[in-house]
């Protein structure tokens, strides 16, 4: 429309330029600038803790009506483009420390900024009425009063909305950064609303899972589903060392050594996987099994589930009687063990992991 104006000659360049309130222009940069250094260095997380301990006691409906109350108080210091600027971060911290949409502090924002009733100069609207009008500054004052009170009991008895793609799943905790009574909840779950398969075999299948992120965002992401899960067992004698196999892996072309490990067949228990592995790999029989963890190798991609159990004796019984398995089974004393796993010839996930795992509870 301004350009407009001056394509038709409605006014002139020269009147455009002077119509500029560069003042008001850097007012609007360096406000954004500042946010931005609120943002980033932190402070808005801290303001965000403080309004959200000040509204707690009175729930949802009290940090909106924390936020909506410092972004009022803000703009009748600064202005409201410099309050908006300042508490968008911070309002956007707010609702994500409590689960909540931050698209409503965002309007809260909007609005508080927008609410400058009690003086004259935190709006631009405010100082015309004033100079021409022949206002003084408490007239602002106690007409704005019950006009502020009144933007404070309205606007945010609803609530906040509460996002639809964040999982509600609150758990109290000890923080002393917040309180003993800090509430804190897991926002970052994705929502999956299906799931179609591309490549499926006995040992592995290939699915497009359809996913939606805590932004809204959906896409389909690979997933690689194993049917079985893996047990591989830490032999750990007292007398011999640490049973372990000396082994080549094709898909990586590496050799390095590994614990007896394999999957876990249909009708077995992990336990009993881990002893048969073990047995057939090895021709050692291990003693009683204990955990030692399981877990996901790669659950940003699959579902691989991987149990890693402890045995403190073995009894030999024969040779393996799976011979592709390793070139050579030795038993290494544990000073051996560390220098291999610095010298990188221990790279397998599920060996480092319970190898490291027992050298923690040693």
């Amino acid at each position: 429309a301004a350009v407009a104006l001056v394509v038709f000659r409605v006014i002139s360049a020269t009147e455009a330029r002077r119509a500029v309130n560069l003042n008001v222009v850097l007012t609007i940069a360096m406000s954004i600038s500042l946010g931005t250094a609120v943002s980033v260095s932190g402070l808005a997380v801290e303001m965000a803790r403080v309004l959200g301990n000040v509204g707690d006691p009175f729930g949802d409906v009290g940090r909106l009506v924390a936020v909506l109350a410092a972004t009022m108080i803000l703009t009748e210091l600064l202005s409201n483009n410099a309050a908006a600027a300042l508490m968008l971060p911070v309002a956007t911290a707010t609702a994500l420390e409590a689960g909540l949409d931050p698209r409503s502090f965002a309007i809260v924002v909007l609005i508080g900024a927008s609410c400058s009733f009690l003086s004259p100069i935190g709006y631009q609207t405010n100082l015309m009425v004033y100079g021409l009008g022949g206002y003084k500054f408490r007239d602002f004052t106690i007409v704005g009063a019950p006009l502020t009170l009144v933007t404070l009991i309205v606007h945010p008895h609803r609530g906040p909305a509460r996002p639809r793609y964040l999982s509600r799943i609150s758990e109290r905790v000890s923080d002393p950064g917040i309180g003993d009574h800090g509430r804190r909840v897991r926002l970052m779950e994705w929502t999956v609303h299906g799931e179609r398969t591309i490549y499926d075999s006995e040992w592995m299948r290939l699915a497009l899972v359809d996913v939606e992120l805590p932004s809204g965002a959906r896409f389909e992401h690979h997933v690689l589903r194993m049917p079985a899960e893996a047990a591989g067992v830490v032999v750990d004698d007292p007398d011999r060392g640490v049973l372990l196999l000396w082994r080549h892996r094709f898909i990586t072309d590496t050799w390095g050594w590994e614990l007896p490990a394999g999957r876990v067949d249909e009708g077995e228990t992990p336990v009993e996987a881990g002893t048969r592995e073990t047995l057939e790999e090895t021709g050692w029989r291990p003693g009683p099994l204990t955990p030692l963890t399981r877990y996901f190798a790669h659950n940003g991609t699959g579902d691989t589930t991987f149990n890693v159990f402890l045995a403190t004796s073995a009894t030999y019984v024969g040779d393996p009687t799976d011979p592709d398995e390793a070139e050579r089974i030795e038993w290494l004393p544990w000073e051996t063990v560390r220098a291999e796993i610095r010298a990188g010839r221990i790279r397998d996930g599920m060996s480092l992991t319970g190898l490291l795992y027992r050298l923690c509870e040693m």
